[in-house]
This record gives C-alpha cells, structure tokens and sequence, in this order.
C-alpha cells in the first residue's frame, strides 16, 4: 500500500537475480536469509561504479531519472558540495507514502529534493531535513524518513554512481576506481542511450565484431555484406593474477560462467575454462577486407566495461563501453 515501507536493514534487487552475470527476474527477496552465494553474487553487481549519465545532459533544477539494477535513481544538482558543486543520488521514492521523488522539486543552492506529494524535504545524503505536516514532533533525521543515496562523482563528463546504498558505501566506493581508460582523458565525448535488449546479449555483441558487415551495413564504406572475412587469431584469456588461455569458449559463455562466489581481485584457480570475476580478454584479427591484417584487443572487465584497441588497422583505434543492466530486458550503452 502507499503507506507501506522496505524495511531499513533490507537491500532491494529490482528484480534481478545475482546468481549469474545475467539480468533475469526474480521471485526472491533481499535481506535476512539470502543465500551466501547470492549475498556475494549481489556484491560484485552493486559494489561498483557505473556510468548513469553524461553530465552534459542532465537537467540543472530539477530531477534527473535514470535506471540501475532495477532500481530507479534520482540525480539532482548540489551547489553546496565542495569544491565546486557536485551530483548526488537518491532512491526514487519517498519513505513517506513512496511517491516518486524525481516529481519533487530541487533547490541546488542548498542540495536539497522535495517531494510533492507532502513536503518532505531531503538532503543530498537523503536525510530528511524537513517535514511540513509534522505536528507530533516525529524527529525529521530518523532513519525511519530518510531515503536511500548513492555516492556519485564525475570522471571523463560521465556522472558515476556506485551500486550500493549499504552503511559503508562511502568507505568501500572510495577504495574503488571508476574503470576509466587513462588515454581517454578530455579526448571524447561520450554518449549514453538505452534500448530494450538484455544485458547479457548486448554485454556479448560487443565481442562479435562480425556482425557489423550485415547488421550495420552502409554505415561505413567497409560495412558490407562481400567485405566480410573470417577472423583469424581469435583467443581468450581470463584476467587476473592467474591469467592464462582458456581455449575455445565463446565470450558469451565466458559472460555467463563468470564465477560470481569469488570476490574480486582474489586468486582463483586455473583450470581450463575457468573465468576469474575480474573479466577476461579476446584477442582477434581482422573481420573485414579493409582490415584483415589487424590485431585487436577487447577486454571485459566486470560488471559491465569493454575496452578496445584496434592497431595495425587502416584506422587504428581505441574506445570504451559501458553496459548497464538498467532493469530487466533494458541496458544502457554509454560509448
């Protein structure tokens, strides 16, 4: 009902399931009596940075609506965080009666969000600073009326948000980088748009460069169905302090087999086929006429970035995606 709230020690899914590095649906809850290997699946999803946002195109005074996880985020404008005014990140929705906050209304003078159902008045951590109606002396700040945030900051005009709205969420997302590429930096302008494809299957696109020759076709002079040529020199290899060549398995099954139990960074074994949670790498040659000779490089690295460097190509190149898992069957490309 409106009345009802989630209670405050319960992490929401949104709907996913953390048992795989997919985005399924799922019936199961959060919270006391959750499996470990589900606590830990959960981590390594919301225990990251993601690209919500450029920053160029969000709205100064007024909320901004953006998905994660099946989660529904709210960024607003903070003139008050130092040095010079920063982004912060909340829950969708009121503690109150639940009412979706990106209708509320933002003062970016003073980082605060309002909601306009009743008046509620929340700050950039999500306290409540104010409550309108309060003729019972409810205390504002009780974590009772406060409503979920999210660290955020700003890296190469992308808007970050970290996963995770746990009481150590600024300790541990301070431990952590955005997984940027350093040769990047103030060289390009990124684009974010969402579309209605599952994440694991636009996650595994990315490394199957073949497929541009039919479905882009026209796009560029050597995006054509007769440039098409068989690749050569396709290996994959896990990535980590174990890192070796797993054989061959398709990046799709090297997406799914991810071992979600294993914290990141930690060592894993090495048998063949195995996929530390830290990613892997896939290197190939060329997939067209125009660039046959070629070596590319495309590396994972979980929950959601691939980078790519083409050398030795008519056009060498370098570039960086992000897939989101927005919500079910929706997944947010930044590139």
């Amino acid at each position: 009902g409106l009345g009802a709230t989630r209670p405050k020690h319960q992490r929401a899914t949104g709907g996913f399931s953390f048992q795989r590095m997919t985005t399924q649906s799922t019936a199961s809850g959060a919270g006391a009596g959750v499996p470990r290997e589900e606590e830990d699946a959960r981590d390594i999803w919301t225990k990251a940075w993601y690209p919500l946002a450029v920053e160029g195109e969000l709205h100064l005074n007024k909320p901004n609506v953006r998905w994660l996880l099946g989660r529904k985020i709210v960024f607003f404008r903070d003139e008050t965080r130092p040095p010079s005014g920063g982004w912060r990140a909340i829950d969708d929705r009121c503690p109150h009666r639940l009412a979706p906050m990106s209708m509320g209304r933002v003062d970016r003078a003073e980082g605060r969000i309002t909601c306009r159902y009743h008046g509620y008045e929340f700050d950039g951590q999500g306290v409540c600073t104010k409550i309108p109606g309060n003729l019972q002396g409810i205390e504002s700040s009780s974590p009772r009326n406060c409503v979920a945030s999210f660290p955020t900051q700003v890296r190469q005009g992308l808007v970050w948000v970290w996963g995770d709205d746990g009481p150590a969420r600024h300790v541990e997302s301070a431990a952590k980088e955005p997984p940027v590429m350093p040769e990047l930096e103030g060289a390009r302008l990124f684009v974010a748009r969402y579309f209605p494809v599952d994440w694991l299957y636009m996650t595994e696109n990315s490394f199957d460069p073949l497929h541009a020759q039919f479905l882009h076709e026209g796009a560029a002079p050597m995006y054509q169905a007769e440039n098409a040529i068989p690749m050569q020199g396709y290996k994959l290899m896990k990535s980590g302090a174990q890192a070796h060549w797993i054989g061959q398995i398709s990046p799709l099954e090297a997406i799914q087999d991810t071992h979600i139990s294993e914290k990141i960074g930690d060592p894993v074994s090495a048998e063949e086929g195995d996929i530390a949670v830290e990613g892997f790498t896939l290197q190939h040659r060329g997939y067209a006429k125009a660039n046959a000779d070629m070596k590319a490089t495309r590396v994972f690295n979980a929950p959601h970035s691939v980078s790519v460097r083409y050398r030795d190509a008519p056009f060498p190149m370098t570039s960086q995606l992000y897939f989101v898992p927005a919500r079910p069957g929706w997944t947010g490309i930044v590139a």
